[in-house]
């Protein structure tokens, strides 16, 4: 099953899709992300399926979100969000930044740290976050994620 977020302009910023075949939801953010509303709608949708698929793997993609975060979603991510998500079986979330990730860096620094149950690291790429996803589980691919960012 496959989902899109837009935002108020009615631009699709965020798709998430679960992927049975890997018991893992991956979502993908796209351009910017300048509406608090819009972001909480889109991160909800990742807590939700999760919750329907009772996966246990989550990859969120950001090689295409552009700019930052707005700074009042930070607070919510950490006090609200995650909490919600490590009531979920996720165990694993792997974070795929953009290119410019010191806009990012506050925030990643601050998941790891509060992580609360769920293993969070970040990545550049998908062939290394899959890897780290799946060291201890059976092979599994991820075949409708583009691995045009590794380095």
């Amino acid at each position: 099953m496959r989902e899109v977020v837009e935002n108020s302009m009615g631009i699709e910023f965020f798709e998430i899709e679960f992927l049975p075949a890997e018991d893992l939801v991956y979502c993908k953010w796209t351009g910017f992300i300048t509406e608090e509303w819009s972001a909480k709608k889109a991160s909800e949708k990742i807590v939700e399926f999760v919750e329907k698929y009772n996966c246990k793997f989550l990859i969120s993609d950001n090689r295409n979100l552009k700019g930052t975060w707005p700074p009042e979603i930070e607070y919510w991510f950490l006090k609200d969000w995650l909490p919600k998500l490590s009531t979920t079986e996720i165990g694993y979330f792997a974070h795929i930044h953009n290119k410019e990730v010191y806009a990012h860096l506050a925030l990643n620094n601050r998941l790891m740290e509060q992580k609360e149950g769920v293993s969070f690291q970040h990545f550049k790429c998908v062939t290394k976050a899959k890897n780290w996803l799946f060291r201890n589980n059976q092979k599994k691919e991820i075949k409708l994620i583009s691995e045009d960012f590794c380095a």
